[in-house]
Protein backbone atom coordinates (compact mmCIF):
# COMPACT_ATOMS: atom_id res chain seq x y z
CA UNK A 1 0.00 0.00 0.00
CA UNK A 2 1.94 3.51 -1.06
CA UNK A 3 1.14 6.30 1.36
CA UNK A 4 0.27 9.76 0.29
CA UNK A 5 4.01 11.09 0.08
CA UNK A 6 4.59 7.74 -2.35
CA UNK A 7 1.68 8.95 -4.19
CA UNK A 8 2.79 12.42 -4.68
CA UNK A 9 6.02 11.56 -5.07
CA UNK A 10 4.69 9.87 -8.05
CA UNK A 11 2.71 12.09 -9.44
CA UNK A 12 5.43 14.52 -9.76
CA UNK A 13 7.50 12.25 -11.67
CA UNK A 14 5.14 11.22 -14.08
CA UNK A 15 5.52 14.62 -15.91
CA UNK A 16 8.91 15.13 -15.63
CA UNK A 17 9.19 12.12 -17.60
CA UNK A 18 6.35 12.41 -19.89
CA UNK A 19 7.83 15.60 -20.48
CA UNK A 20 11.37 13.96 -22.18
CA UNK A 21 13.54 16.27 -18.83
CA UNK A 22 15.18 12.71 -18.02
CA UNK A 23 17.49 10.95 -19.92
CA UNK A 24 16.96 7.93 -21.74
CA UNK A 25 19.70 5.90 -19.97
CA UNK A 26 17.90 6.66 -16.81
CA UNK A 27 14.22 5.72 -18.16
CA UNK A 28 16.02 2.46 -19.34
CA UNK A 29 17.76 2.02 -16.11
CA UNK A 30 14.10 2.44 -14.20
CA UNK A 31 12.59 -0.09 -16.51
CA UNK A 32 14.83 -2.61 -16.10
CA UNK A 33 14.31 -2.57 -12.46
CA UNK A 34 10.23 -2.28 -12.65
CA UNK A 35 10.04 -5.14 -14.88
CA UNK A 36 12.21 -7.36 -12.05
CA UNK A 37 9.48 -6.25 -9.52
CA UNK A 38 5.56 -5.96 -9.37
CA UNK A 39 5.57 -3.89 -6.16
CA UNK A 40 4.50 -0.41 -5.99
CA UNK A 41 6.92 0.19 -2.90
CA UNK A 42 9.58 -1.47 -4.65
CA UNK A 43 8.99 0.83 -7.93
CA UNK A 44 8.39 3.92 -5.66
CA UNK A 45 11.96 3.14 -4.07
CA UNK A 46 13.56 2.85 -7.78
CA UNK A 47 12.13 6.32 -8.61
CA UNK A 48 13.61 8.11 -5.73
CA UNK A 49 17.17 6.53 -6.46
CA UNK A 50 17.17 6.49 -10.20
CA UNK A 51 15.87 10.33 -10.34
CA UNK A 52 17.40 12.52 -9.66
CA UNK A 53 16.43 15.79 -7.00
CA UNK A 54 17.24 18.37 -9.45
CA UNK A 55 14.31 17.31 -11.72
CA UNK A 56 12.43 17.49 -9.21
CA UNK A 57 13.04 20.88 -8.40
CA UNK A 58 12.87 22.85 -11.98
CA UNK A 59 15.11 24.78 -13.23
CA UNK A 60 17.26 27.19 -11.67
CA UNK A 61 16.35 30.51 -11.15
CA UNK A 62 18.74 32.81 -12.82
CA UNK A 63 19.92 35.87 -11.22
CA UNK A 64 18.02 39.15 -12.36
CA UNK A 65 20.77 41.56 -14.16
CA UNK A 66 18.60 44.82 -12.84
CA UNK A 67 18.61 43.50 -9.36
CA UNK A 68 20.72 45.65 -6.93
CA UNK A 69 23.66 43.80 -5.75
CA UNK A 70 24.35 43.34 -1.71
CA UNK A 71 26.43 45.74 -0.05
CA UNK A 72 29.76 44.53 0.42
CA UNK A 73 32.15 45.66 3.46
CA UNK A 74 35.43 46.33 2.45
CA UNK A 75 38.56 46.92 5.18
CA UNK A 76 40.50 49.14 4.35
CA UNK A 77 43.31 48.36 7.20
CA UNK A 78 46.40 49.28 5.75
CA UNK A 79 44.93 53.48 5.56
CA UNK A 80 44.00 53.44 9.21
CA UNK A 81 46.54 54.96 11.63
Amino acid sequence: MLSAEERKFGAAVHPIIADGRVGKATIRKVKEAFDKTDDPVAMTAILRKEIARQYLLGPAQKPDKDAPLAPHEVFLSSYLP
